[in-house]
């Protein structure tokens, strides 16, 4: 495939026959990425269906010459739909698993909330990974890389970082 742009890089803009291909491309293949989309992601967060689709074709518009030089522009979405629906549905079960295994009381704010339950003299560098990681939704790799770490030394304090969390709001 080809080089994917970084942030950094001004987005190219579309032509006018760009945008009237993608906005056929839309309605035709709506239907299809909502289900594909709707096979991983209905059971864990039905509004993730939706943005999943909406994901896919902000992919399509970011990465349109890519899309053009595969034989089937159909095919090229329902692959970018399906993985942007497992990148969240895994996203969605690592933040379930998180609260899920927390007490009662410490209440379910949800990824967006993380820094709500972090006590205050919670250690600032675990709480950093849980922030990086569930809030941010940075991969291991990705946190390793920033930190000049290996990433199963990220998958260990990020075991270490829960477990401490599940300590302090045990009662």
């Amino acid at each position: 495939m080809g080089r994917r742009s970084s942030p950094s890089d001004p987005p190219r803009r579309l032509t006018a026959s760009e945008r009237a291909y993608l906005d056929t491309l839309f309605q035709e293949c709506y239907r299809k990425l909502y289900g594909v989309a709707y096979r991983h992601l209905h059971e864990l967060c039905a509004d993730a269906v939706e943005d999943a689709v909406q994901e896919t074709f902000l992919r399509a518009c970011a990465g349109f010459q890519s899309m053009v030089q595969y034989d089937s522009a159909e095919a090229w979405l329902v692959r970018v739909c399906h993985h942007v629906a497992v990148d969240e549905a895994r996203f969605l079960m690592r933040t379930r698993k998180l609260l899920d295994n927390l007490p009662e009381q410490a209440g379910r704010g949800g990824a967006s909330g993380l820094q709500e339950l972090l006590p205050a003299d919670f250690p600032e560098e675990y709480a950093d990974l849980l922030i990086r990681y569930y809030r941010d939704r940075n991969t291991t790799v990705e946190i390793a890389r920033d930190l000049g770490l290996a990433p199963a030394a990220v998958r260990k304090r990020l075991s270490r970082a829960r477990q401490r969390l599940k300590e302090y709001l045990e009662p």
